[in-house]
């Protein structure tokens, strides 16, 4: 029995990863029952869920199982770099018996207009910054594609979307999805937004630039979900398949990734 840690930087990446994971046969955990107590103890059991802030969208990560090998994935939304690191810190509040499951610990996250060194850079310096404890050793500690949590190493990576070298965003991998399984609807948007008024056009800027790529992704899962969050559209639409692991770059190295950590 084994559970990796995964930090996203929003809802769509979990999504994404969501309907990836569900092609490998993980299924979302709904209730506790028949799952053992480690699950439960990454769940936020109090409220307000961060100090005082009312916030009402709870921070629980979503967690993934496959029952054929006993496997869970805990996915985690945290915005920015820092709060990235935060969560990943959070780890050491763990006790030592439910660290013996982890398996690793992963990042996701857009590699926006920034180079990816620099990129994997900064989550890594933000971690290690935040592991000094009140003596000033570190107990969490990045080194090596490995993460030191008090007495355990376990492996550690991160990924940066569209595909580990290029800048770019998750919304490039979803349209390179949509080329490949829905690109007659694609083309449609793409006619939409040519004919928007000349002030809403100039709104969303260049077509390169990652507001048109959302607007994109947005038409496409309106008309797929109308109605829905385009989160909804992206965990039960064809976004992904499992033909487009195999016949889309993109998705053939975020899957990649995945399988090298989880073993899907």
């Amino acid at each position: 029995m084994t559970c990796f840690y995964l930090f996203v930087e929003g809802v769509h990446d979990c999504a994404a990863i969501y309907k990836i994971l569900h092609l490998n046969e993980f299924n979302e955990v709904h209730k506790f029952g028949g799952h053992p107590q480690f699950i439960k103890k990454i769940i936020p059991n109090r409220y307000p869920f961060d100090g005082d802030t009312l916030e009402r969208i709870s921070p629980a990560p979503t967690i993934m199982y496959r029952e054929s090998d006993s496997k869970y994935v805990a996915i985690k939304i945290v915005e920015g770099d820092s709060r990235i690191a935060e969560a990943v810190n959070g780890m050491i509040n763990i006790r030592m018996e439910d660290i013996e499951y982890a398996s690793g610990v992963g990042v996701i996250l857009d590699a926006d207009n920034i180079d990816i060194k620099s990129r994997v850079r900064s989550i890594e310096k933000e971690v290690n910054k935040l592991g000094l404890d009140n003596d000033g050793d570190l107990s969490i500690c990045i080194q090596d594609s490995t993460i030191a949590i008090r007495s355990k190493k376990l492996r550690f990576s991160i990924y940066v979307m569209p595909n580990n070298k290029d800048k770019g965003t998750l919304e490039d991998v979803l349209i390179d999805g949509a080329v490949y399984n829905y690109k007659d609807l694609l083309e449609a948007a793409e006619r939409y937004m040519s004919d928007l008024p000349e002030k809403y056009y100039n709104e969303l800027g260049d077509r390169a630039l990652s507001k048109r790529k959302k607007a994109l992704v947005g038409f496409v899962s309106n008309v797929l979900k109308p109605g829905k969050a385009n989160q909804a559209s992206i965990r039960d639409c064809d976004w992904f398949t499992s033909d487009s692991i195999q016949g889309v770059e993109n998705h053939r190295l975020l899957h990649m990734y995945l399988n090298e950590q989880i073993d899907l």
